[in-house]
């Protein structure tokens, strides 16, 4: 398994390009669809799952299924799942911060005034990028759109992306260091506590 690091600025300006030129597109006419060529005979089970994290935090690893469609480049199929499912992680431990914060600072999962998102929010606005991931497989396959004048091509790719459990409890802790700070900045002390509280209920 390759260890990557995803520079999330730079994923989003992936995002961008391929926005841009994503694929030749299905073109009008029959618009029928059929892999011409795939990275494996048989698509992998994982390959079923829904834009979701799985796997039981904070022990075990967790996976993300990241998904790209209609692009022109293999390459750049490959980039966008991979940017995908990591964006899909810290998705996963944002939310987990804040429902530990929350939990810690009225035993419930309310968030007056949307706060502690609000802190979150702006600790994820400071990643740079997500070390650890580990990129383990990748399923892509060649897509041929039978149109009314001509045929043409794109790439579908998924990537299972996976964080160990280890990884996932410092990335929690940076998070949660984040909420701490940015209420200390705001002189919300009661939020600052409730985030350090929930540091220490993280295993090592």
């Amino acid at each position: 398994m390759n260890r990557i690091q995803i520079i999330t600025a730079t994923g989003f300006a992936i995002i961008a390009i391929l926005a841009s030129c994503a694929g030749n597109g299905p073109s009008t006419g029959t618009g029928s669809e059929r892999v011409v060529e795939s990275s494996a005979v048989k698509a992998p089970t994982w390959s079923g799952q829904g834009s979701m994290v799985t796997g039981t935090p904070p022990t075990d690893t967790i996976w993300a299924v990241g998904r790209a469609d209609q692009v022109a480049e293999l390459d750049a199929a490959v980039q966008y799942a991979t940017i995908v499912g990591v964006g899909l992680i810290l998705d996963y431990i944002q939310m987990n911060a804040v429902k530990t914060t929350q939990a810690a600072y009225n035993g419930n999962a309310k968030d007056p005034g949307g706060k502690f998102m609000q802190y979150a929010l702006a600790w994820r606005s400071k990643v740079s990028g997500l070390s650890g991931v580990t990129t383990p497989e990748i399923f892509w396959q060649r897509i041929e759109v039978e149109g009314a004048d001509a045929k043409s091509y794109f790439y579908r790719a998924q990537s299972h992306t996976a964080l160990s459990g280890k990884d996932y409890r410092a990335y929690m802790r940076g998070a949660l260091e984040g909420i701490k700070a940015n209420a200390q900045d705001a002189k919300d002390v009661a939020a600052a506590d409730a985030a350090e509280q929930a540091m220490k209920e993280i295993p090592e």
